[in-house]
């Protein structure tokens, strides 16, 4: 370890204590050890010599002996603020007092205060503020309540309290705290808090070992939105009663007092640049305080890698993990379940250990009344740009106790430092961004950008500067730059009047194309099975495997007939208000794959045109054009109305709202249309990129990738559901406050009819999850290993899959490394030796690993860049990604032998900022907006599809495991998984979910996708695998099986609460292949006394025999009779009913029999058949 010498500071005068180190560390340490405190921990003293004054003026003298806090992180950036926050706390008998210094931006000022001084109910986001959050003890000594207080710039404050245990908080509670604010220098404002401690109710008492739990936030609204934050406690979505809420304990007057001289790039006038941190305690009591210090400090590189987990998100995984419970990423729809192994290898992979230090220090006594003793502590480094960690603890040599604590991530950025982001690909550009850190900028400065290589000027741009923003883009056209040839982009930074400022300067060399770009896989123009084609019926209808579409005079269906009965209550209409459009139109094309139809209309002034293409799977997509002529219009409105009739609008979902990355929700709803009332009672929910309503076999779905020009008064009602007379109305209000239009406008959207295909052969593949391939299992008995394979195929499986435990190169469709590579081949000859398919999961995105990833990678990934887990960042369907996946793709099939592709989440439309493909916009108010890249996704999946149902040398599986069901995309997998966010966190079945729910989301089979589901319970409920099966096996919806399950478990039978029957049902259900379904809500097959049950079955008149499961879903017991409806059931009056788990008959009177059936569980009853158990069962 490289000694450090102390810096002397100038106000460290008399009776300084100095430290002394400790003997260096012999392992090189990394990142978060155990000692590194998540819950910043601060001490505080007694207010000396006396109470400060309430005047909003942060005097230097009466807070001189307060500790004061600094170390705020910006929680957009995840580093120290460049905007610092300074806190001060003290206390007496009657108050604790607090005070604070926040600094604005340097151009802007004056905080935004519309609030005047004095109380009010609600001033949080309203004005620049700040925000303290005040728990007065721990709950362990009975405190369950925390208060918030929010104080702006002139005096103005509200408080809130709110229970530990509840939600939500009072705004109206007594009390008569005293706030003060005001100016502090040119560019910053304070403000004073005195907390009555008679007002708080049960707290821990102010002396010594007393602990409360602070965390202060400034709250900046003006010039923008910014959070400023001491313990970042809204991380993992805690917020107020996070359990990392900053620890602030209280000392004596013999106690240190924490003054901090700075954390980060460090003050040296007179001496070449440091970063780090340095610590100064000061002593008012007669004896020295000695403190055991520790520092480390971590250094990555300036450039954070796109994606990279912010320090503190990446902390709270890790202690998330730590504490026994998964990794959760909550921006994501599909969950990584990340180790702390792997995201400890991101991290450490970035940041590198620079230097520690370890010293006892002796805070020295008073050295007289009113002068403190006091000691030092710092750990620096010469300047770099770079990115840093800075983590301290000082504590009690004698007792461990810690007195203060904190882990500070900051960087230290070039002036104007460039970074680049190729396109070479797609769309022959360079993305060259520069950072405006650190710089002093002015409103008309701007950035010019040069491209430049072999000596030549390639392409230029200029940006325009925004003063609050944190970096400026261009895009460059790198068409010339020539493959294998590297290329520079200067950026420099100018005046108005062309002043040059500074310049800085990247380079990126352009590989050679590679050879997967472009391709035509998958663009066979035909109809893949069990699709068929699309086939003309009249000038003005089509049909469709069990539908017939008629397209009315706008462009939209008139009618449509699904199975066999009309779907719609009346057309599909588009409401113009008082304009009352004249429409004409007309078929302009018809072919196996697509029929398209051309309307065109008038509405006043308005010139309308609509297109409405629709295509084999029975999806079509609307262009609608309005165009206001020569002169702007006023379009008042424009409302999509989809009428379903009543008999058939039993269930509806949503996905994911919202186009405003700062307010969008990935949460969804799926249920009856009772359930969404109960969701929704006006019946409107915000802009969703999805929205269906019909039945279980049939319906209709509504698609939009964006709002982009909507005109809405309330963008918290523009898609729901309305009722009228005999139907439900599917309502999309894209205009309904008048909209001014002075050039074409356009707006396209999807509509699905259902069902979209066949599932029959999506059914029929029956996967078993196994291990790793046997080439790579250390200490194989083959022998054994063989018995586990003979064991699925037993149990009538015909598919295996795997992980390919290559994590290098976790996502990717094709396996790069030789070793794993070869091992997945001789798998695959093994299993098809046996007659079973191999399908390894794929996982999801683009790993960071693959060939020329920074080059032609990066136009691969979804914006905002974002790292998913196991070295994979998101992906973008509109790119290049497709070309190289469908070509890694095709290497898996052909050269390495498996049998289809199973995809995690790679299918899920997402919320997109992607400027080049058109994906970000800025609405009316100026907002940053995305959008969701549904058909993108569409033409990705239906690419695949098609090779591995018609150009594969052999029919292939797509196995897509994504969330609630979208019909566009969906149709073209063969098998669905899903269950891994579909599932509430509740402690029953029915807490888990309603059977409406169930039905909705996973019961897709009817409508042309097969599903299966996941129980795996990685939320570790109290509800167990064959408890939640009562609620599958009342929908038809088989289980995800492992391998374990059916090695082990093969023989067992039974109802019991642990019990793992899946090998006997998969048998019962295959006995009933070809029966018909009828499910629990269609027809009443029993009637049981008392009330309680569900039951639905599987018909086979033909043979007169029925298999009937009846559930008990509530967690109570259900003891009664039941009387089964004979003619329902389509069998014969003498048929008697057999336990069809264990084989057994059920003594019967009549059609009634008598029954118990315990909590969350279900009972499976055979009629006019047996099947019998497996040999030797293990019967629970």
């Amino acid at each position: 370890m490289r000694p450090l010498a102390l810096v002397a500071l100038v106000l460290i005068t008399a009776c300084a204590g100095f430290a002394q180190d400790a003997e260096p560390v012999a392992e090189t340490p990394t990142l978060i050890p155990d000692w590194w405190a998540r819950q910043t921990v601060v001490p505080i003293p007694p207010a000396r010599p006396e109470a400060p004054t309430i005047d909003g003026n942060v005097g230097y003298r009466e807070w001189y002996f307060a500790s004061r806090v600094d170390g705020f992180i910006d929680v957009d950036t995840g580093n120290l603020a460049d905007l610092p926050v300074g806190m001060y706390v003290c206390y007496d008998e009657s108050n604790l007092y607090v005070a604070v210094r926040i600094e604005r931006p340097p151009m802007h000022p004056t905080p935004r205060s519309t609030f005047e001084a004095g109380r009010h109910e609600h001033i949080w986001w309203k004005d620049d503020a700040f925000e303290l959050v005040i728990r007065p003890g721990r709950e362990e000594n009975g405190v369950d309540y925390f208060y918030a207080f929010a104080g702006n710039a002139v005096g103005a404050w509200s408080l809130m309290r709110g229970d530990l245990a509840g939600s939500g908080g009072d705004t109206s509670i007594p009390a008569d705290w005293k706030y003060a604010a005001g100016v502090a220098g040119r560019t910053g404002w304070s403000a004073e808090l005195a907390i009555p401690l008679d007002q708080i109710g049960t707290h821990e008492p102010p002396r010594p070992g007393s602990v409360w739990l602070m965390d202060l936030m400034a709250q900046q609204v003006s010039p923008r939105k910014r959070m400023i934050d001491l313990g970042l406690v809204w991380s993992a979505g805690h917020g107020y009663r996070s359990p990392i809420t900053p620890k602030f304990v209280f000392v004596g007057e013999d106690g240190p007092i924490q003054r901090p001289h700075g954390v980060g790039r460090l003050s040296n006038p007179d001496r070449p640049q440091t970063s780090g941190m340095r610590m100064v305690y000061y002593n008012l009591s007669d004896e020295a305080i000695p403190l055991q210090g520790r520092v480390q400090l971590f250094r990555a590189s300036a450039e954070r890698p796109e994606g990279a987990l912010q320090f503190h998100d990446a902390w709270d995984r890790i202690r998330r993990i730590r504490e026994g419970e998964r990794d959760i990423d909550p921006t994501q729809e599909i969950q990584a379940f990340r180790s702390e192994a792997d995201i400890l290898r991101e991290l450490n992979g970035r940041f590198e250990f620079v230097e520690e230090r370890e010293a006892q220090i002796s805070v020295g006594a008073s050295p007289g009344e009113g002068e403190a003793g006091n000691a030092f502590l710092s750990l620096e480094q010469p300047l770099e740009n770079g990115e840093y960690i800075v983590a301290w603890e000082f504590s009690d040599p004698e007792t461990g106790e810690v007195v203060s604590a904190q882990v500070v991530p900051y960087a230290v950025l070039p002036g104007l430092n460039v970074t680049l982001r190729p396109f070479f690909l797609k769309y022959e550009k360079i993305r060259a961004e520069a950072s405006l850190a650190n710089l002093e900028l002015r409103e008309d400065d701007s950035i010019e950008f040069t491209l430049s290589s072999d000596g030549r000027e390639l392409a230029s741009a200029t940006a325009a500067v925004n003063p609050l923003a944190d970096s400026v883009h261009a895009f460059l056209d790198s068409a010339e730059v020539a493959p294998e040839t590297e290329a520079s982009v200067t950026a420099r930074l100018l005046r108005a009047d062309g002043t040059e400022v500074i310049a800085n300067t990247a380079t990126i060399e352009r590989p050679a194309a590679p050879e997967w770009w472009p391709n035509d896989i998958g663009r066979s123009q035909v109809v893949p099975p069990p699709f068929e084609p699309v086939q003309a019926d009249g000038d003005g209808a089509f049909t469709l495997w069990q539908r017939r579409v008629e397209i009315g005079d706008n462009g939209l269906p008139a009618s449509i007939i699904a199975r066999g009965s009309e779907l719609l209550a009346r057309p599909v209409t588009l409401e113009m208000g008082e304009a009352q459009p004249s429409w004409s139109c007309s078929r302009t094309s018809l072919d196996d794959r697509d029929a398209i139809f051309e309307a065109a209309g008038a509405a006043g002034d308005f010139a309308l045109r609509m297109r409405s293409a629709w295509h084999y799977d029975g999806t079509g997509r609307i262009d609608l054009t309005i165009d206001p002529g020569a002169q702007p219009g006023s379009l008042e409105r424009l409302v999509l109305e989809i009428p379903v009739t009543e008999e058939f609008a039993r269930l509806a979902y949503h996905q994911g709202t919202r186009t405003d990355p700062q307010i969008a929700s990935t949460g969804t709803f799926a249920g009856t249309v009772d359930e969404w009332f109960e969701q929704y009672p006006e019946g409107m929910i915000p802009f969703t990129w999805a929205c269906y309503l019909g039945a279980e076999d049939r319906g209709l779905q509504w698609f939009c990738e964006a709002d982009r020009g909507w005109s809405n008064t309330n963008e918290d009602a523009v898609v729901g559901l309305r009722r009228e007379d005999g139907a439900l109305v599917l309502r999309v209000a894209m205009v309904d406050t008048p909209l001014t239009i002075s050039e074409p406008w356009r707006v396209t959207f999807g509509l699905t009819v259902t069902p979209v295909k066949d599932s029959t052969p999506g059914r029929q593949v029956v996967q078993i999850a196994g291990g790793e391939p046997p080439a790579l299992r250390e200490d194989l008995d083959m022998e054994d290993f063989m018995r586990s394979l003979q064991a699925i195929i037993d149990a009538d499986g015909n598919t295996v899959s795997s992980y390919i435990q290559d994590e290098e190169h976790f996502g990717c469709p094709r396996i790069y490394n030789p070793r794993y590579e070869q091992a997945a081949r001789e798998y695959a000859e093994l299993l098809h030796g046996l007659g079973l398919k191999y399908m390894p999961y794929t996982g999801w995105g683009v790993n960071a690993n693959i060939p020329q990833f920074d080059t032609f990678g990066q136009e691969m990934l979804a914006e905002p860049v974002k790292n998913i887990g196991w070295g994979c960042f998101l992906h973008n369907h509109a790119s290049t990604f497709p070309d190289w996946w469908l070509w890694d793709a095709r290497i898996l099939i052909e050269e390495t032998g498996l049998d289809g592709m199973y995809m995690d989440g790679m299918a899920m439309p997402r919320l997109m900022m992607n400027e080049l493909d058109g994906y970000a916009w800025t609405d009316r108010e100026g907002r940053q907006r995305g959008s969701y890249s549904i058909w993108a996704i569409r033409d990705f999946i239906e690419r695949l599809y098609i090779y591995t149902h018609v150009e594969a040398p052999k029919p292939c599986i797509v196995r897509n495991h994504y969330n609630l069901e979208t019909w566009c995309i969906g149709a073209f997998s063969d098998v669905r998984v899903t269950g891994e966010g579909q599932y509430h966190a509740g402690d029953t079945v029915l807490g888990v979910n309603s059977a409406g729910e169930f039905r909705a989301n996973f019961m897709t089979h009817l409508n042309g996708v097969s599903t299966v589901g996941l129980w795996w319970n990685w939320q570790n409920l109290p509800v167990s695998r064959n408890q939640m099966r009562s609620m599958f096996i009342i929908h038809d919806v088989p289980m995800v099986v492992g391998g374990g399950i059916v090695r082990y478990y093969g023989r067992q039978i039974g109802y019991g609460e642990k019990t793992r029957p899946w090998a006997h049902l998969h048998k019962l259900r295959t006995a009933f292949e070809g029966a018909q379904f009828v499910p629990y809500w269609e027809k009443d097959l029993i009637a049981e006394a008392p009330e309680g049950l569900l039951a639905s079955a599987w018909v086979d008149r033909e043979r007169g025999r029925a298999l009937v499961a009846i559930a008990n879903l509530p967690n109570e017991p259900w003891s009664g009779t039941v009387t089964f409806d004979r003619e329902a059931l389509g069998i014969a009056a003498d048929a008697q009913p057999v336990d069809a788990m264990f084989d057994e008959p059920i003594p019967a009177d009549g059609d009634t029999i008598t029954l118990e059936i315990e909590p969350q569980r279900y009972r499976v009853i055979i009629f006019g058949d047996r099947v019998p158990v497996p040999e030797n069962p293990k019967i629970d």
